[in-house]
């Protein structure tokens, strides 16, 4: 069974406000493109998401100005999460999807992709090759970066902050069809309907050895404790005090377990 998106309804009212921006961050290869070209355009209008792949804007986040976002309602792109001042509310959505299965999606990206920049190296090299000589040239590109650009940071903590306060709704990339539907039966949107993928585990079952894949998920920790807390449901972290440790220290047979698992 599919896990089910994470929606704060309590940030649906500011959402639905006409001068609140929707910020959508995202790492490529997580069906950022889908949610914002066949969901986030579809209700908005394609002139009113800002968005440089589109042509409609040129600038990062962070350096885009309120002047610059006059007549948006959606600012989308792979830049990082920062809870930044843009002269107007703001509530932010995401997109995550394993992080195994990034990495191996990455590679054909790169691959077919003739104008990428590690598109000569993809082009000469096996998945696993890809992987060791690219993740070197280009480490944010590959290691946790999903929560980069959820939070901000390589931390799983700071993406579990960033949710709790400022995210209305974070979705799967398995699951685009599902997100689209939670958000709008709670922004009030028209039925929207998103072709459904093949699932990553059949796509990708016999791509990578084991060692390959130890490696990715040992490289990208961060990254599959955010999804897998995300597929948990989200629950609140635990609170961590001195004493808790000290009594989780003392217990008998006391093994470290996946942060919100």
């Amino acid at each position: 069974m599919a896990p089910a998106p994470f929606i704060n309804p309590a940030l649906a009212d500011l959402a639905r406000r006409e001068d609140t921006l929707i910020v959508f961050p995202h790492a490529q290869r997580t069906g950022g493109k889908t949610l914002r070209d066949e969901v986030l355009c579809a209700v908005y209008g394609a002139d009113r998401v800002y968005s440089a792949s589109r042509g409609t804007g040129t600038k990062a986040w962070k350096d885009v100005t309120k002047a610059d976002l006059d007549g948006f309602r959606v600012y989308t792109g792979p830049s990082n999460f920062a809870d930044l001042d843009k002269g107007r509310p703001t509530v932010f959505l995401g997109l995550v999807r394993h992080p195994l299965y990034r990495a191996i999606s990455l590679y054909h990206y790169c691959r077919k992709g003739t104008w990428h920049k590690l598109h000569p190296v993809a082009n000469r090299t096996t998945l696993e090759q890809f992987y060791a000589e690219a993740s070197k040239i280009n480490p944010p590109y590959f290691h946790n970066t999903q929560c980069l650009r959820m939070s901000g940071a390589a931390d799983v903590r700071k993406v579990q902050k960033a949710v709790g306060r400022k995210y209305l709704g974070v979705g799967f990339t398995e699951e685009i069809g599902t997100f689209s539907g939670a958000l709008g039966s709670v922004l009030g949107w028209p039925q929207i309907d998103v072709e459904t993928a093949q699932t990553d585990d059949k796509r990708y079952a016999q791509q990578g050895s084991p060692e390959f894949r130890n490696r990715v998920l040992k490289e990208s920790a961060e990254d599959l404790k955010m999804y897998e807390w995300l597929a948990a449901g989200a629950p609140a972290p635990v609170r961590r005090t001195f004493f808790s440790g000290l009594g989780a220290a003392l217990t008998p047979g006391h093994k470290n377990v996946t942060l919100g698992k």
